[in-house]
């Protein structure tokens, strides 16, 4: 909520983490996202992209990375549909902390992407915000459209080679989590 106005700035909660203290130790009760944000105008493009995966009549477990791809980069017909479309950078960490967690989530992404034989160099980037690609959003939806023990698989294989932190991982997960929700109830919220 706008303090100024004391309406809502209309945003879909991917990055709001409210905090209680227990035992003098901070406990987040609520998953939060370090890397993207997704406005409530979205829901229309969200729910958009979850009638497409329907209409590929696939079990979740046999979405394929070329079917998320194919969605949201060029078409044939010229029109094109972008990641930015319902996602957006958040402005980078001040936090050494968080900004290393961010830069580990990023370098997890490029091996997943590498995995899958992707060059991912370009990176949007304007006012300080996180650096992240198009094919790094791709990925990330991607990973929120299969099921949840699919994600855990493909996720855990590259991690595993590549030595990353269970805290890495856990947080690549909450963040496809959150986008997964996000779309699965765009055709459920009216705003």
């Amino acid at each position: 909520i706008d303090p100024d106005t004391g309406k809502s700035r209309g945003y879909a909660l991917l990055s709001f983490t409210p905090h209680r203290k227990i035992n003098n130790n901070e406990e987040s009760l609520q998953p939060m996202s370090m890397i993207f944000r997704s406005k409530m105008s979205k829901h229309p493009i969200r729910r958009k992209y979850k009638e497409y995966l329907t209409s590929l009549g696939n079990d979740n477990n046999e979405i394929t990375w070329h079917q998320v791809a194919a969605y949201w980069t060029k078409k044939a017909d010229g029109s094109d549909s972008s990641p930015w479309e319902i996602l957006e950078p958040l402005s980078l960490p001040h936090d050494g902390e968080e900004k290393d967690m961010v830069e580990k989530i990023r370098l997890l992404l490029a091996e997943l992407l590498n995995a899958r034989d992707i060059s991912n160099t370009c990176c949007r980037t304007r006012n300080h915000k996180t650096c992240v690609s198009s094919y790094d959003a791709m990925y990330i939806i991607y990973l929120a459209s299969i099921s949840q023990e699919r994600r855990l698989e493909i996720v855990g294989n590259v991690a595993s080679s590549v030595s990353a932190s269970q805290l890495t991982i856990d947080q690549l997960l909450k963040e496809a989590e959150l986008i997964a929700t996000a779309i699965e109830t765009s055709d459920q919220t009216t705003f």
